[in-house]
């Protein structure tokens, strides 16, 4: 174990000779190990396995071996892990898996990773898919309901909910209401993806209320097999989102035409069910549009609240656990506290994420001190930051060339030599040596192949 301490804190990436044994337990706390090369293996290790290697175990039948190893030690389930690769095409190669292992390593320990390395190396993609993995508990579980957005299933159990509290006590409204829809609920497996570009690309129009006489005409009984199926549906998370802003568009239409029930109740119940989705799940990144449609409450109409309805459903959606940001000389102190303080804000309201930051090109900034900080002390300005957020950083080889060395043109980075506080937190990462690159190819055509 010590070894094992010894190998993670000095490890270089810039050669093919990094350590490649690990032990590991899984979330039983049984003693598992990591291992490209069972030869590799020193004979002590072998033996706590019986001298076999577990490759061959049932456990790794038909799975990838190192994902496995590696859901475990993130504590996730494999199916999960695959999920993540496929969903991101991620190519899994042995040299990325020991890179992720390290990763992980470093942010169980709390420290930060700062990676050394030309561009190309694949730093971002990596600490991208890092942070999938790390937040898959909360992102791939339906049980964590009150942290992860659930956009279109909650919109269809707040549709369900004025259908059975305001459309249905009004018979007459409930059958036009159903007359409208009949023809979209009835032919939803012909709905798709082009229905939503033709409903976007709609403006509110005003609607007229239709004389009494008119209204008193329509008197058509009630389909209850149709209603009986669109609440089924809503119930179920059956419907789109064409569908839904579909329903809530004719609610306000008929309930305009046919003044029936108040128009001004619908439209508040709107604004209060999506304000209180904000605030309950803070995780909801909405469009600008939407916030200044909210912020007209007092002058809102059917027509803007059709609006509001659309602008939530299509164009809002999960923020990021993952920032990235690109640093130059420019870059003020003033600057990185406006970056820090809304992802700061974001970790305190929901200490169940864990928010990765990655600074590239850190040691081109002018203010290393600040990061000494907040990588070191774990304060920002002498404010503590939450500690469910992850640091990492990049930074290009300081090279240093002779004063008197002719050159046609800089073939330097302008970069500033790091702290010997941060030097002790960075890992070299080479470029990728043609075995590896070689992997990654094999692997990525696979992921491609054309089946006859």
């Amino acid at each position: 174990m010590i070894n094992e301490a010894i190998s993670l804190t000095q490890i270089n990436f810039q050669d093919n000779y990094y350590p490649r044994v690990y032990l590991i337990y899984d979330p039983g706390f049984a003693l598992h190990i990591l291992h490209a090369n069972w030869n590799n293996v020193p004979n002590e290790l072998k033996s706590f396995f019986n001298n076999c290697d577990p490759f061959k175990d049932e456990v790794y039948q038909n799975k990838d071996y190192f994902a496995k190893c590696l859901s475990w030690l993130i504590d996730i389930k494999y199916e999960t892990f695959m999920k993540i690769v496929h969903e991101t095409k991620f190519i899994l190669t042995e040299n990325f898996v020991y890179k992720l292992f390290h990763v992980h390593e470093r942010k169980l320990t709390k420290l930060a990773l700062i990676i050394e390395g030309d561009t190309g190396v694949g730093k971002t993609f990596l600490l991208k898919f890092y942070s999938l993995l790390l937040n898959s508990k909360n992102t791939h579980n339906s049980l964590q309901r009150n942290i992860i957005p659930r956009i279109m299933e909650n919109s269809s159990l707040f549709l369900l909910d004025i259908i059975e509290t305001i459309i249905e006590k009004q018979t007459n409204l409930l059958s036009i209401f159903l007359q409208r829809i009949k023809s979209k609920i009835l032919d939803l497996e012909n709905n798709n993806d082009n229905d939503n570009d033709e409903l976007l690309n709609q403006r509110p129009r005003p609607v007229l209320i239709l004389p009494v006489a008119e209204q008193q005409q329509n008197n058509a009984p009630v389909d209850n097999i149709l209603l009986k199926q669109v609440k089924l549906s809503l119930a179920k998370y059956q419907l789109k989102k064409n569908i839904l802003y579909f329903i809530w568009k004719t609610i306000l239409n008929v309930a305009t035409e046919y003044p029936l029930i108040s128009t001004t109740t619908l439209i508040q119940k709107l604004h209060v069910y999506v304000t209180n989705e904000l605030v309950k799940y803070p995780l909801i990144e909405i469009s600008s549009r939407l916030k200044s449609l909210l912020q007209e409450i007092c002058s809102s109409t059917a027509e803007m609240s059709i609006e509001i309805f659309k602008e939530y459903l299509f164009h809002s959606q999960m923020k990021s656990l993952f920032y990235r940001l690109l640093l130059h000389p420019g870059i003020t102190e003033e600057q990185l506290v406006e970056f820090m303080s809304p992802i700061s804000q974001l970790a305190r309201e929901i200490p169940q994420i864990e928010i990765v930051i990655f600074f590239d090109e850190v040691n081109t900034a002018s203010c290393l001190g600040l990061f000494k900080e907040m990588f070191m002390d774990g304060t920002l300005h002498g404010t503590n930051i939450p500690k469910n957020i992850v640091f990492t950083a990049a930074i290009n080889p300081l090279i240093k060339i002779e004063e008197n060395t002719p050159q046609i043109h800089r073939s330097d980075y302008l970069v500033h030599d790091l702290p010997q506080s941060l030097k002790d937190l960075k890992v070299s990462y080479g470029p990728l040596e043609s075995r590896t690159l070689a992997d990654y190819i094999v692997r990525k055509i696979a992921m491609f192949q054309i089946t006859s």
